[in-house]
């Protein structure tokens, strides 16, 4: 008798939360917070698959390491870009890889995004927190020139979002900024509000499409 089907799939790096079966064709990678672990997101996919058309979509949590260490962010980074090409042998195409990211996780998923020389769908950062600007825009890869963005700040990170999204703007990337003036929230509480999950079902929804 085989055994019941079992949505979540752990991994010594990540938690995946596997997409409806014989659906999957897209994956997305989002990284959480400092003060974080990645399991700590996986009540968000039940919220984003009753708002948008992400059946097809698996959702992979990654577990990051914000130790104070100077290596911490390129581990980082180079964990979730480990991750994208696990996802890319596993048979999901480039195109069909969405990344996100909330408060310190959102600075990780865009340096490992634009810095990443294979182009994927889209990648998403919600309270950005702890991101080196001129670092994310010194160290783009011209693969990535037309990859979307989507910033999404909250009062207390909107001058550090609003700046990040000008001088990507600036560069050339197709960048849509949003200021959610209501989401007050601390970061690491790990709580999005209403409006946050919409914004984020809405743009993996259009990077992600149903395939028809």
């Amino acid at each position: 008798m085989a055994a019941p089907w079992n949505p979540l799939m752990h991994e010594e790096t990540y938690v995946r939360r596997r997409a409806v079966p014989n659906s999957h064709t897209s994956s997305v990678v989002f990284c959480h917070a400092s003060g974080q672990q990645g399991s700590d997101w996986l009540y968000i996919v039940d919220q984003l698959r009753s708002l948008a058309r992400l059946d097809h979509v698996a959702f992979v949590f990654p577990y990051l390491s914000y130790d104070g260490k100077a290596a911490s962010p390129a581990s980082n980074v180079q964990l979730i870009q480990t991750i994208v090409a696990e996802e890319i042998k596993k048979g999901i195409l480039p195109g069909r890889i969405a990344l996100g990211g909330m408060g310190e996780g959102a600075a990780v998923a865009l340096s490992a995004v634009l810095s990443d020389p294979t182009k994927i769908a889209g990648v998403a950062g919600l309270a950005l927190a702890g991101a080196d600007d001129n670092q994310i825009i010194a160290r783009r890869a011209p693969t990535q020139a037309q990859t979307p963005v989507l910033i999404a700040s909250r009062v207390t990170q909107e001058t550090a979002a609003m700046g990040l999204g000008e001088k990507l703007q600036r560069a050339g990337q197709p960048v849509e900024v949003i200021a959610h003036k209501a989401a007050s929230l601390d970061a690491k509480s790990g709580l999005l509000s209403q409006q946050e999950v919409e914004d984020l079902g809405a743009f993996f929804q259009k990077v992600l499409p149903v395939e028809k």
